[in-house]
């Protein structure tokens, strides 16, 4: 990077680019060296079957590094159950490699406790980084099991000694740097990087080389600030940084966050769930003191790490909360955009494209050995064209959005209703086979003929518009089904009903009906005594009729599961005990194949009764009043409704 200096830093920096080096580093003559007893240490236990007694030999010959070694062994933080007499046993009850950073660690502190610092260099916020980057280390490494949790201390503890390098170098360097990240050790790499082309863990890394250290330890030196570190001492590396985030949060200047990066590193880095994490940092402040004590070092006061993480509890809280409010807007956001992809923006029914995906779905599905009944039903309005030349196109536009909002409420949820084109509709009914299609097709007809449509609103129009529709219905079943053939099976049957003078629906291939045949059996579902002796009298004027009685539902549903006895037709009461008339005819004509026509009689004649029979599968509605005054009349048309019902079948 030698002569230009980088963007934005400007000709002082290049200067400063141009004398210092990792090199001119290397060698400043006031940089801490690593004392001789440690450099000891580390070569001794580079061999194999090094013991305790060789450890504390070359120890004791330092007696204040001894005293303070066994200060530490017998501290909180090592949690020893007894006391520890000596350097050699404290090496059998730790191991060597507790002892080993123990040493390491005083070693280090001792030799850089003389630099005072100044405008690049904060000692007490140094040191107290090092220590709870040092104390989450060993934590999290005990905790995740992937590295040796003695190196991850020693790694943290030795994590910025580049740092201490550069300042003792150049503090004037130091001063640029630290004025160039505001302060901020999380961005302190990066602003060595931009000013000097290298940063302070290459500086770490490089010393550690020097002074012989093994390698993970250099390596977690290095890359402490790597956000995604490599090679074989990868786990080492992403422990102390992790550590360095924990740190980071208990600094005193904190400004609140970071919890949730810590959880997330500590879960994809170190396999550490979100209590073990939070465990970690809950604690730290408590074995940081410790050690900062045993290390003679003062870190300032203990961070209230209950308070951090109830803080990043609220945030979090407070963060699932906005998620879960952009996530419920997004989805509604996705469901309106799926939705008026496939509706037909004018009458709100599905457009022609979703009808054709059905299709295909339903094609697919027979292929695949679905061999399920379906229906199709085509609604053509009678006549449209008329109204939109008589009373305008917005008069138009009201009769089409009227006669969908009756036929998605007539159809319910026996099927789905789509815009076919123009005044055309289609309804597309799954597990409904012709006989309960053709009652369905008769009360979408009928929901459409009932009132006339309120055209109030569009300038110059009469009040009222009178509607009807034709209606064709086709139906297919099995394997060999053709969903496309059925589809032009209805559209035909929508052509035969105009020509046979509209307002009325017709059934593929229900031109002729077939002669009334000899030995009908009805069954009559009647509670009351009376009504259902007169019903017997009246029936049985009728020679090719004969009668069965049932007096409630449950005795009616066991005569019609009785197949050796054939039914022909049901005359059905609806107040009855137990199971009402309205399920009772849901129920016999899903419960045998062919279904009988049911005729409901009922003292109740309103609308709302005669569409709810209707959509239940009945055949017809009689009110008693009108079976009792026209006696033959009435029994010609039920005897005749189940001829014809029979014979479509």
């Amino acid at each position: 990077m030698a002569g230009s200096a980088p963007r934005g830093v400007g000709t002082f920096v290049g200067t400063i680019v141009n004398r210092l080096s990792i090199e001119r580093v290397l060698a400043c003559p006031s940089l801490p060296s690593l004392p001789s007893v440690a450099a000891q240490v580390i070569e001794l236990t580079r061999g194999d079957n090094v013991s305790a007694i060789q450890i504390a030999k070359i120890v004791q010959h330092d007696p204040a590094l001894s005293g303070k070694v066994l200060k530490t062994v017998n501290s909180s933080y090592y949690g020893l159950a007894t006391p520890c007499p000596s350097l050699g046993r404290a090496v059998t009850l730790l191991g060597l490699n507790t002892v080993k950073s123990i040493v390491l660690g005083f070693s280090l502190v001792d030799g850089a406790r003389s630099i005072k610092g100044g405008a690049g260099l904060d000692p007490k916020a140094h040191w107290r980084r090092a220590i709870y980057t040092a104390a989450a280390s060993r934590s999290l490494a005990q905790a995740c099991g992937k590295c040796e949790a003695e190196e991850a201390f020693l790694g943290a503890l030795m994590q910025d000694l580049g740092a201490l390098a550069i300042y003792c170098t150049d503090a004037a360097v130091a001063e640029q740097v630290n004025a160039a990240c505001g302060g901020d050790h999380a961005k302190q790499a990066e602003a060595e990087r931009d000013i000097l082309g290298f940063d302070h863990g290459a500086v770490g890394g490089a010393l550690a080389e020097r002074w012989r250290l093994p390698a993970q330890l250099g390596d977690a030196i290095a890359q402490h600030h790597n956000a995604s570190p490599s090679g074989p001492h990868a786990d080492l590396v992403r422990a102390v940084h992790v550590a360095g985030l924990v740190a980071e949060v208990c600094a005193p200047d904190h400004k609140g966050g970071g919890i949730g990066e810590i959880e997330r590193l500590g879960r994809e880095w170190l396999g550490l769930d979100r209590e073990m994490v939070r465990s970690v940092v809950e604690r730290v402040g408590r074995d940081a003191q410790e050690l900062a004590r045993s290390l003679d070092l003062d870190t300032g006061a203990p961070p209230d790490t209950s308070a951090i993480l109830a803080a990043a509890h609220a945030e979090l809280t407070r963060c699932n909360e906005r998620m879960q409010i952009e996530a419920t807007q997004l989805k509604r956001r996705e469901t309106e955009l799926t939705k008026a992809s496939i509706t037909d923006g004018l009458t709100a029914a599905f457009n022609r494209a979703h009808f054709e995906t059905e299709l295909q779905a339903l094609t697919t599905a027979i292929e695949q050995g679905d061999g399920a009944e379906f229906s199709v039903i085509f609604v053509d309005a009678d006549h449209f064209k008329r109204i939109n030349d008589r009373m305008g196109h917005a008069a138009g536009d009201i009769v089409l959005r009227e006669i969908s909002r009756r036929l998605q409420k007539a159809v319910g949820r026996s099927g789905q209703v789509f815009r076919y084109g123009g005044e055309e509709f289609v309804v597309l009914l799954r597990r409904i086979g012709s006989m309960q299609a053709a009652r369905i097709a008769e009360l979408l007809r009928r929901s459409i003929e009932s009132d006339a449509v309120d055209v109030s609103t569009t300038v110059g129009s009469p009040l009222m518009c009178p509607v009807t529709v034709s209606v064709g219905v086709a139906s297919g079943a099995g394997t060999g089904a053709d969903p496309k053939g059925v589809v032009a099976a209805a559209d035909a049957a929508v052509y035969r009903a105009k020509r046979a003078g509209r307002n009325r629906a017709c059934v593929d291939g229900d031109d002729v009906a077939e002669a009334e045949p000899e030995g009908r059996t009805v069954l009559i579902i009647e509670d009351d005594a009376l009504a259902s002796k007169l019903m017997a009298v009246l029936f049985g004027r009728r020679r090719e009729l004969r009668t069965l009685f049932a007096t409630t539902g449950d005795e009616a549903m066991a005569m019609m599961r009785d197949t050796t006895q054939a039914i022909d037709l049901v005359v059905c009461d609806l107040n009855l005990p137990g199971l009402s008339g309205i399920d009772l005819v849901r129920a016999i004509t899903s419960a045998r194949r062919p279904t009988p026509p049911v005729v409901v009689v009922s003292a109740t004649s309103d609308n709302a009764t005669r569409d709810a029979a209707m959509a239940a599968g009945a055949a017809d509605f009689i009110p008693k009043g009108e079976f009792s005054n026209a006696i033959d009349k009435t029994l010609d048309r039920i005897v005749a409704r189940s001829a014809h019902t029979n014979a479509a079948a």
